[in-house]
């Protein structure tokens, strides 16, 4: 069930950074137009590898210093501010969601390589890589193979008419397709991590 769960977390996550990334351009020149989009996405190219890397050297203290639920609880909160920031046709408030993207890229990433890779229990040591290949393939066929449909709904559709209105109907779509895994990953984690002493104690004789 936890590696279900994770799965689609980060396949929806994946889903919705790489629309955010191939049509965050588009997006913009429909809110503000072209000159302000240029501005915007400069910043966004620029602000996303740094605020990442940095970000990851205080990921790896905070990991060892949180139960294992914590960082999902972590990115259901980036995660929903991040598209909620999307959803806003605001200027602050898409500068707020460009510096926030590699932040919560790198976070939901960090996090389920560390899950996986800390919990012997769970993924045994020597399948975390042959773990780590299935769970990729299937977060890249939900993410990637399902973007390009998305994408054509937004530049080809017929309802409702207005392109903007077309892309905050997917942003909703992808708030409210995350909202409830992320809701039920931190609860289900938890669960796991409380049950695992007892399966210590009965697992010790073997």
């Amino acid at each position: 069930g936890h590696n279900v769960l994770l799965v689609f977390s980060m396949g929806i996550f994946n889903l919705f950074s790489t629309i955010y990334l191939t049509t965050h351009q588009d997006n913009f020149d429909l809110m503000f137009g072209a000159a302000t989009s240029s501005i915007l996405s400069n910043q966004l190219n620029f602000a996303f590898p740094i605020i990442g890397f940095v970000g990851s050297f205080l990921a790896v203290p905070f990991f060892a210093s949180v139960s294992s639920e914590t960082p999902f609880v972590v990115i259901l909160i980036l995660n929903t501010a991040f598209v909620a920031c999307e959803m806003v046709d605001n200027l602050k408030a898409q500068y707020v969601a460009a510096f926030m993207f590699g932040l919560v890229r790198m976070f939901n990433w960090a996090t389920f390589y560390h899950y996986i890779s800390s919990n012997p229990m769970l993924y045994k040591p020597h399948l975390v890589g042959r773990c780590l290949g299935y769970n990729g393939m299937m977060i890249a066929i939900i993410g990637d193979a399902l973007s390009p449909l998305l994408m054509s709904y937004t530049a080809n559709g017929t309802n409702p008419p207005s392109k903007a209105a077309r892309y905050q109907i997917l942003k909703i779509f992808l708030l409210f397709s995350q909202l409830p895994i992320n809701i039920l990953l931190p609860w289900w984690v938890r669960r796991q991590r409380l049950r695992e002493p007892s399966e210590r104690k009965e697992g010790g004789g073997f």
